[in-house]
């Protein structure tokens, strides 16, 4: 448990000096809500069931945010570790692959990116 929150912690520090991550995990969301909020606004409309576009689909918005993230932060991260050569570094450490995993996914979808 002490290298998983090791590992955590090194990979949130690294993670937050990505200004392309931080962007898609942190400033997307509002932004897309609020270009959309001022292209269709937020009218009740019968399509919707008698609410507004932005009450219907705030839900996808959050589910739209984590695959971008999923989609382009996660390998992205895996091909920086790689390139710089860490994970040939990591792989000859007695750290488990999966507390790898398990710590990357964390940090990539869990935490918040502030």
């Amino acid at each position: 448990m002490n290298a998983y929150r090791a590992l955590l912690k090194a990979l949130w520090r690294s993670q937050r000096r990505d200004p392309v991550g931080l962007f898609f995990s942190f400033a997307f969301a509002p932004v897309l809500v609020l270009a959309l909020g001022v292209i269709f606004g937020n009218d009740p409309r019968p399509e919707f069931g008698g609410r507004g576009f932005l009450d219907a689909t705030l839900p996808a918005f959050a589910s739209l945010v984590l695959a971008m993230t999923g989609v382009l932060q996660v390998p992205v991260a895996m091909l920086t570790l790689r390139d710089t050569g860490a994970l040939r570094r990591l792989s000859l450490t007695p750290l488990r692959r999966s507390t790898f995993i398990a710590a990357s996914l964390t940090v990539h979808l869990g935490l918040p990116h502030r």
